[in-house]
């Protein structure tokens, strides 16, 4: 008797208990298949996530693709063009150098030639062409009633009357924006043979030094030429990289939008997926 009375106390208790964590388990049942049923919705929300910022991601790459591109294509222009300045700035380089070191008792000297030597005249012409100065008109005392054309007359009164002005002028000259007319007219000059550094230098060096000047003029003018349509493509290219560079951030941007919007869903899908497996423990 007393062992059934102990029994009986027993289980009365553990009765109790159980009835009571049926209470709880069916009270936990619900929550149970609610996270379920969160977890699976977040599931399909992160897969939809996970396409898009693949997509997102594949836009991104064709676009910073393009922008390489350009990138290169710019370079390239660039490259080029200097290259061809690089042809023409030796030339500038030994020129100004040439300038520099000129004396003003060699221009004096020049102008006060009674008789100057075919060098000297042939330099005061292509000067007088490259400064636009028109020469002296002289009767010819062969010809009665036609006239002679002064190129050297005419660059003593304009060009050489003052050296440290002349020096200064060539040195500052605008080599970028040459007159067409005025390369036409120096052309000839440039072709023969009697109007090179080392032709001048027989008649004065003053002369020697404007030769060389001029002849870096014609060159850099011819070579900017060339350069002038690479300058415009590479303006281009770089105007459409700027373009480019500018849809790639946008694109970026909504990728690192995309990609921490699926770190916090994979975050919440982490901490639900515990919380469903620490209730189904319990």
């Amino acid at each position: 008797h007393s062992r059934l009375k102990k029994g009986l106390d027993a289980l009365m208790p553990a009765e109790y208990a159980v009835a009571n964590m049926e209470k709880e388990l069916q009270a936990m049942q619900p929550v149970l298949v609610k996270t379920k049923k969160e977890v699976g919705e977040m599931m399909v929300v992160i897969q939809e996530d996970k396409a898009k910022a693949a997509v997102k991601k594949a836009e991104c790459e064709e676009t910073e693709k393009e922008a390489t591109e350009s990138a290169s294509k710019a370079t390239a222009i660039k490259t080029s063009a200097q290259a061809d300045l690089d042809q023409a700035l030796p030339m500038l380089d030994a020129a100004v150098k040439c300038l520099q070191s000129l004396k003003l008792s060699h221009v004096q000297e020049v102008k006060a030639l009674l008789k100057p030597p075919g060098g000297v005249k042939l330099t005061m012409e292509v000067l007088c062409h490259m400064f636009e100065t028109p020469p002296t008109k002289k009767n010819d005392p062969d010809n009665p009633g036609k006239k002679l054309l002064d190129y050297y007359d005419a660059a003593k009164k304009t060009i050489i009357n003052d050296a440290k002005v002349l020096i200064d002028r060539l040195i500052n000259f605008d080599k970028d924006n040459i007159p067409d007319k005025v390369i036409a007219k120096i052309q000839p000059y440039m072709k023969g043979d009697d109007f090179t550094p080392t032709a001048i230098a027989k008649a004065s060096k003053a002369c020697t030094a404007l030769c060389m000047w001029a002849r870096a003029m014609d060159t850099y003018h011819r070579v900017a030429l060339g350069v002038e349509p690479k300058k415009i493509a590479l303006k281009g290219a770089q105007e459409s990289l700027a373009e480019t560079m500018k849809v790639l951030k946008v694109a970026q941007d909504e990728l690192q939008e995309v990609n921490d919007r699926l770190d916090g869903l994979e975050k919440g899908f982490n901490d639900a997926t515990a919380k469903k497996e620490a209730l189904a423990n319990q």
